[in-house]
């Protein structure tokens, strides 16, 4: 897949990036016009668009059978099939849509977070995913203790990397950097 821009998240590099007319929070909290379900152009959704079958997803201990479009395009994917969303009520985030990005290729207010529940690559890189290039907000990271963005730097290791002021998916201290 190519990009038409190669960009990186850091949080000074966005305030620039905003300070010389680039993307606003209003312009990130509403899709698009025009939204297919491919996410914000800024910051587009990757890859499994119509792919047919499913893919196993391990939450917990639990393993549980998602499409496996899955992440593909913006939509609720959580909905009516993570545990904590078929009970009553229902989460939050379980009626927000979201789907998998590449984290050097977004712009966004909010950084993307690396999966933790989906063991794939994209482009030799931990899959990220976002809530806020679909246009909803991220209720479902601040329920999840292991999240890199949740962590300290005395606990910030595995998937992430501590950048000297946060803890993000290793991809996005190290990698996009380049």
């Amino acid at each position: 897949m190519s990009f038409a821009i190669l960009v990186m998240f850091c949080a000074a590099g966005a305030a620039a990036h905003r300070e010389k007319g680039g993307i606003t929070a209003m312009e990130l909290n509403r899709p698009p016009d025009g939204l297919d379900g491919s996410g914000d152009p800024k910051c587009p959704c990757i890859g499994f668009k119509g792919v047919k079958g499913e893919v196993n997803l391990t939450v917990g201990d639990t393993v549980l059978r998602y499409p496996a479009e899955t992440g593909g395009s913006c939509q609720p994917w959580d909905d009516n099939q993570h545990p904590l969303c078929m009970e009553q009520p229902k989460a939050k985030w379980c009626l927000k849509a979201w789907c998998y990005v590449d984290p050097c290729h977004c712009i966004s207010l909010a950084p993307p977070k690396v999966s933790h529940y989906m063991e794939a690559t994209y482009q030799s890189h931990s899959i990220y995913y976002s809530y806020e290039t679909c246009g909803d907000e991220d209720h479902y990271t601040s329920t999840f203790a292991e999240a890199c963005v949740n962590q300290k730097e005395d606990t910030c290791n595995g998937k992430c990397s501590w950048t000297g002021s946060q803890c993000l998916g290793t991809e996005l201290a190290t990698m996009c950097q380049d």
